[in-house]
């Protein structure tokens, strides 16, 4: 199940269509923001979870699905308003304090 899940994911990554030009499918991953938050609630349920600064200035996002099947982490391009994937996957568990799950 968890490979089915994870192939899908990439496919849909892999194929995430930014916009329509004369009737056909530009593919990019790299999406507008606002379109890859709806996409990613819409598809997978995932809300934002936790966010943080990158190393080169650009805000990183963890959105995480209820029940944690799905997780997927993008990055924020501040100049364009784009934002990418750069990893996803199944299987998120949140740590307690003390390191624990």
């Amino acid at each position: 199940m968890a490979h089915a899940v994870l192939g899908a994911l990439l496919a849909a990554f892999l194929l995430w269509p930014s916009s329509v030009e004369g009737g056909q499918v530009n593919l990019r991953i790299c999406v507008p923001y606002d379109k890859m938050r709806s996409d990613l609630l819409r598809m997978y349920q995932e809300k934002p979870h936790g966010y943080g600064i990158s190393g080169d200035g650009e805000l990183v996002e963890l959105y995480v699905s209820p029940d944690g099947e799905t997780w997927t982490i993008i990055q924020i391009k501040p100049r364009t308003g784009l934002a990418c994937p750069r990893a996803f996957g199944t299987d998120w568990f949140v740590l307690e304090p003390n390191g624990d799950v």
